[in-house]
């Protein structure tokens, strides 16, 4: 069974997922807070739903709407179904592009799908409200997700600290 700080971790990630998922994520979350609270003993029922840990989002900029169904997404991700969309990047530009999509990430005011793309053969992330139109084809993506993601793990990290080591040097000189 659960522990305390277990449940306020759960809970905590829940109640992030109530302010910040899509649609489906929010209705899901509910779902799975009535059915833990189900098998707890009632003491640990109550301290369960009366964690005391939130994730509010005051402040916080409205995330821009998705055009595109969320859960087509996470669904495309889990099958490692390849996707194509029309994209408009942040000049207005439009383009096409087939991607693979690895994981969908929700940040504070942005939804991203992090996938490798065909077009520039190489890792990309998408914001969800700049996809004008997403089809999730039937096609798979071979080499597994969780590999790619993890190659893609690794690249952004040595991304990140490239930058901050000529950030440093800058500040240095």
């Amino acid at each position: 069974m659960f522990n305390s700080d277990e449940l306020e971790a759960v809970m905590m990630g829940l109640r992030h997922v109530q302010v910040r998922g899509d649609e489906q994520l929010i209705r899901t979350a509910s779902d799975v807070i009535a059915k833990i609270a189900a098998v707890l003993s009632p003491e640990a029922r109550d301290e369960f739903i009366e964690a005391p840990l939130y994730a509010p989002d005051f402040g916080v900029e409205p995330i821009p709407t998705a055009r595109i169904e969320l859960k087509d997404v996470r669904q495309a991700i889990r099958g490692q179904h390849k996707l194509r969309l029309t994209y408009e990047d942040a000049q207005g530009e439009m383009s096409e592009r087939l991607i693979w999509p690895l994981s969908l990430t929700f940040f504070a005011q942005s939804r991203m799908i992090v996938a490798w793309c065909e077009l520039r053969k190489d890792f990309r992330a998408f914001r969800t409200d700049r996809v004008t139109y997403m089809e999730v084809l039937e096609e798979r993506y071979r080499e597994n997700r969780v590999t790619l993601r993890n190659r893609w793990w690794k690249l952004e990290l040595a991304r990140r600290e490239k930058e901050a080591a000529e950030k440093a040097a800058i500040a240095s000189e």
